[in-house]
C-alpha cells in the first residue's frame, strides 16, 4: 500500500511538471494563422502551389501567375506577352524549391520557368516541335530533382 501511494504522487507530480513543461513550450511559439484573398493583394485565390524559400519568401503559384509574400505585400511575376523574361503563362500548375533554397521552378500551362529568388531573373522552356530536347508538353504538373541534381518534368 505504501508503495503505491508513492507511486501514485510521483505520476502525480511528474505530469504536473510535464503540463507546465507544455505549457511554457506553447507559450513561446504562437502560431498566428491569416486569412489572404484580394483584399490583401492576393491576385488570383486559386492557388494550386507553395513554397517557401531560405530567405522566409513564401511563394504563391495561382491562376493568376506567381506571388512571393514578404509577411507585408505580395509581389507578382505574370506572363507578359512577347516578353521572354516573363513566365510563360498565368496559369500556374506545380512548383519546385531546387536544393539550394534559393531556385524555383515553375510547371505552367504554358512551359517551365525558373525564378532565381535573390534576382527575380526569370528563364522558361516550352515544347518546339522539330526540338526533340525541348519538354514534351507545355502542360508542367509536376516537377522534382533526384540524388543525382537533375530536373524532371
Amino acid at each position: 500500500m505504501y508503495n503505491k501511494k508513492i507511486s501514485i504522487k510521483l505520476f502525480a507530480i511528474s505530469a504536473v511538471a510535464m503540463l507546465a513543461f507544455v505549457r511554457d513550450i506553447a507559450a513561446e511559439e504562437k502560431i498566428r494563422f491569416i486569412t489572404m484573398g484580394a483584399r490583401e493583394g492576393l491576385v488570383n485565390q486559386g492557388v494550386s502551389a507553395m513554397v517557401q524559400d531560405k530567405a522566409g519568401f513564401i511563394w504563391l503559384g495561382t491562376q493568376g501567375g506567381v506571388q512571393r509574400w514578404d509577411g507585408k505585400s505580395f509581389v507578382l511575376y505574370e506572363n507578359e506577352p512577347f516578353n521572354p523574361n516573363s513566365i510563360p503563362h498565368n496559369q500556374v500548375q506545380s512548383m519546385y524549391l531546387d536544393n539550394d533554397g534559393e531556385t524555383l521552378w515553375i510547371g505552367t500551362y504554358g512551359g517551365l520557368a525558373k525564378i532565381e529568388s535573390r534576382t527575380g531573373k526569370i528563364s522558361s522552356w516550352s515544347h518546339e516541335d522539330k526540338n526533340p530536347d525541348s519538354l514534351s508538353n507545355d502542360i508542367v504538373v509536376s516537377i522534382g530533382q533526384d540524388s543525382l541534381g537533375r530536373l524532371w518534368v
